[in-house]
């Protein structure tokens, strides 16, 4: 995964009502494996590297179809852009390209215990699997990116993997991986209260 440390925010994401929006398709797709460089700015640059990402991945082609003017554009445009960036980001699995993310993040132990793929398989998913999308596999990947997503703006990759591990009140006492269970689908109890957890803790930092 790539390195998000923004330094700078450049027209227009220089305005409020944009910049969090921007920020949050950025963490996105970083986490779920579609960028290719570090970014330092957040600018319309690295909103291009965003929709790249996201159509080399078969993603999102009616949300990033518009030519990325965003200096030309007025800010409801690009607000109603990001907003469709970044739905089609959630809604939208990569298991090929979260899978190489999640390893360099959570390491091979930390991602086939929460996914509950062996070690050998996770080490080399997707090989030559064919996935669809009500595989709970795929399913797992993404729920996962998009964990990481919300704990990046909070903690390291090595923070991020203690995280798992850490019991926590919210949870009564026991650690998010814990409270994943085995066998989960996103949907479960246990996998949205952790979520819960994970956007609380993003809710704080931004406040």
């Amino acid at each position: 995964m790539t390195h998000i440390r923004i330094e700078s925010v450049e027209k227009p994401f220089d305005d409020p009502n944009l910049a969090p929006a921007a920020a949050l398709a950025l963490s996105r797709a970083n986490a779920m494996g579609l960028l290719t460089r570090d970014v330092t700015r957040l600018d319309a640059a690295a909103m291009r590297d965003v929709m790249d990402g996201m159509q080399d991945a078969g993603i999102g082609k009616a949300a990033a179809a518009r030519p990325c003017g965003f200096s030309d554009a007025e800010p409801e445009e690009i607000a109603a852009l990001l907003s469709r960036i970044n739905e089609t980001l959630r809604e939208s699995p990569a298991p090929a390209h979260e899978s190489k993310a999640l390893r360099r993040v959570l390491g091979i132990d930390l991602l086939a215990r929460l996914t509950g793929m062996p070690e050998g398989t996770a080490r080399t998913y997707p090989g030559n699997r064919r996935e669809g999308r009500d595989d709970p596999i795929v399913e797992r990947l993404h729920f996962l990116a998009l964990l990481v997503s919300e704990l990046a703006g909070s903690y390291t990759d090595v923070g991020v993997r203690r995280w798992f591990d850490r019991p926590r009140k919210a949870l009564a006492g026991k650690t998010p991986a814990e409270t994943l269970g085995r066998e989960w689908r996103p949907d479960d109890q246990g996998p949205i209260r952790v979520r819960e957890l994970a956007d609380s803790l993003s809710s704080s930092s931004a406040t």
